[in-house]
């Protein structure tokens, strides 16, 4: 789309100057290729882009520093959107404008096939006894002797003639091309009846200096008037408006200085390439850099191609002599600006990739500026406006998103302390008149190659639910290499959905081993990950989201707090046709939805080795979304 605007911009440059300052002067020949320089540049400089280069200081992030939270969300809008609609408009003006060109060279094939031809130097004429208007088609000159005297036809040949030499043939097939590409811009079709005009101009302008009298050639355009039936492909001798034409006959030569106004267009295209057509391109300062010992950074922006970010893999690979890189999940939008990507890694040895930070935007805007920096063989992925970070060694990983203290008063904020060998996250509420109120996590070496992450400090007890499953006291120690999400929910959203028991405050934990709450004593692992985090009581009410997640292993329990929850909503939500195999999983579930404005749908999801994972979103306004991986 972008480059369709910028195209379409430069063809309404180049008419509008042709328009204003040329087409009243005699330089034909000048104009021509003017006009056939406005087709081409139209069509290649929007694909030219010209690197604005932006010098940074490289900095170093400490991991003591407060974080702030990567939210990664998964969402996308639903319902109708008219820029997916547009490829297809466009798609089909295209064809139908195809199609009618092919026509019409069909159309010529036909009249030319089968005609006796007299070879005559460069020139192949051909007579028809078609009601047809005189025209050449590249060397071919096809004409009706019987519509004019002698004289006239010598007249009207002399003219198609200078079409032929001249090969006009070309431009009048380049603007066809132009029609097919540009056909949404209404200036590509008065820029060609422009260009084939001034075709004319020349033929008539290099015809009358062979011809004697000029009073009878323009005699013979009067005549020639009369006649109506032309071929659109060709160049006809009655193409133009025989008045224009009769008038720059007996137009004075203008002057050669005249020729200066061609250059008029040059300022606006250089403008057009410094203000639309240039890429930021950032440079870590050499003389800053020189001082940061084992430390290289590189740039994500929203204008990243995906040979950079491949490059930059590459080099982060290369760095980092135990890891290895993925960035997925890429997607961009009508400007192709990245608005989703995933960064995942893993050790070199490890089987599976583990999602370190999404970027996904439920607005489908450009995702921010994103700082991946190398230091002493450590990999920190840092969100520059955000001023998130994620640090990850060989040994152990902090991946769990948190949040600044620049966060709204009623936000949780999550921070780190070095103590040794502990690592403790503390998550702290801002909002006094809340029910839960402080908790600590700590996370230990237990010596066995393993981590364990463990309530230290807790002021006052929420309600535990795991998967779906109310319990009594919060497990001593966690596995966290099976929690695939950890929610916090509070005030109304916690009594919603839980009663009187979610007065202090509910923790959700879903694993991602549904059997896991089977073992109340559960080992832990290095990896600590969220891959899911919710807003709950913001004043933005775009914050104010919910998630509820169903897969293979989903108990019905948890779908009927589902089912609860979104009722009080106003949701009507009904989980039917549940079939399970021998291990207890979903293998097929119809999903019903009626929502606040009466919309309804009916999904059914079905697979013999368990149902892909499915997420229920619901965001502050009310919208109700459905998506399967």
């Amino acid at each position: 789309m972008d480059y369709f605007l910028k195209a379409s911009a430069i063809i309404l440059l180049f008419y509008t100057c042709y328009k204003l300052f040329l087409q009243r002067d005699t330089f034909f020949q000048a104009n021509r290729w003017f006009l056939l320089s406005g087709i081409f540049i139209a069509t290649v400089l929007p694909l030219i882009v010209i690197p604005v280069y932006i010098q940074y200081t490289p900095q170093n992030i400490s991991i003591s520093q407060n974080l702030q939270v990567a939210t990664i969300q998964t969402t996308t809008k639903s319902g109708f959107n008219l820029w997916q609609l547009l490829p297809i408009i466009y798609g089909i003006g295209s064809l139908i404008i195809l199609v009618k060109v092919i026509l019409q060279f069909i159309s010529l094939h036909k009249l030319l096939q089968n005609k006796t031809k007299i070879l005559s130097g460069p020139f192949v004429f051909i007579k028809t006894e078609a009601s047809i208007a005189p025209f050449s088609f590249f060397n071919r000159i096809v004409y009706n002797p019987n519509q004019f005297l002698n004289t006239e036809l010598d007249y009207i040949i002399t003219h198609e003639k200078v079409h032929a030499i001249q090969y006009h043939t070309i431009d009048v097939i380049v603007i066809q091309l132009a029609t097919i590409l540009f056909w949404f811009n209404p200036f590509i079709w008065w820029y060609k009846k422009e260009l084939q005009q001034n075709l004319e101009y020349i033929a008539d302008q290099k015809a009358q200096y062979k011809i004697k009298c000029s009073k009878s050639y323009q005699t013979v355009l009067l005549k020639a008037s009369l006649h109506q039936n032309q071929l659109a492909i060709p160049t006809n001798f009655y193409q133009s408006l025989i008045k224009k034409r009769i008038v720059m006959l007996q137009k004075s030569k203008s002057k050669n200085s005249n020729l200066l106004k061609l250059t008029i267009v040059l300022p606006f295209l250089a403008l057009f390439l410094m203000s639309f057509n240039t890429k930021k391109v950032y440079i870590a300062n050499a003389e800053i850099q020189q001082h940061l010992i084992n430390t290289e950074t590189f740039i994500i922006t929203s204008k990243s191609t995906d040979q950079e970010i491949q490059a930059i893999k590459s080099k982060l690979e290369s760095k980092l002599d135990h890891l290895e890189v993925k960035f997925s999940n890429i997607k961009r939008n009508q400007n192709q600006d990245i608005i989703s990507l995933t960064i995942a890694t893993k050790n070199k040895g490890q089987s599976e990739f583990t999602k370190r930070v999404a970027f996904n935007k439920l607005d489908n805007s450009p995702i921010n500026t994103t700082i991946l920096k190398v230091e002493d063989n450590q990999l920190l992925i840092n969100d520059d406006k955000n001023k998130s970070v994620i640090t990850i060694t060989k040994d152990w990983t902090i991946t769990s998103p948190v949040i600044t203290e620049q966060a709204s008063s009623n936000t949780n904020v999550i921070h780190t302390q070095n103590s040794g060998d502990d690592i403790k996250l503390i998550i702290e509420n801002k909002d006094q008149d809340s029910s839960v109120s402080s908790y600590k996590f700590q996370t230990t070496n237990t010596g066995e190659d393993k981590s364990k992450l463990v309530i230290v400090e807790q002021q006052k007890k929420p309600l535990y639910v795991i998967n779906g499953k109310i319990t009594d006291i919060m497990p001593s120690a966690l596995d966290t290499e099976n929690i695939a999400t950890m929610n916090v929910l509070k005030g109304q959203m916690a009594t919603n959905k839980y009663g009187s028991q979610g007065l202090n405050g509910v923790i959700e934990i879903t694993t991602n081993n549904k059997n896991s709450e089977k073992n109340s004593n559960w080992k832990i692992g290095k990896k600590v990950e969220t891959t899911s985090l919710f807003y709950i009581d913001e004043e933005d009410t775009s914050k104010n989201r919910s998630t509820l997640h169903i897969d293979k292993n989903t108990p019905d329990l948890v779908l009927n707090q589902h089912k609860a929850f979104l009722t009080s909503q106003n949701i009507d939500i009904q989980f039917s046709t549940i079939k399970r195999n021998n291990k207890d999983e979903i293998i097929k579930i119809k999903i019903s939805t009626i929502d606040k404005k009466g919309n309804k749908t009916k999904t059914t999801y079905q697979s013999n080795k368990g149902i892909s994972p499915i997420e229920i979103n619901l965001d502050g306004t009310g919208v109700l979304n459905i998506t399967s991986k």
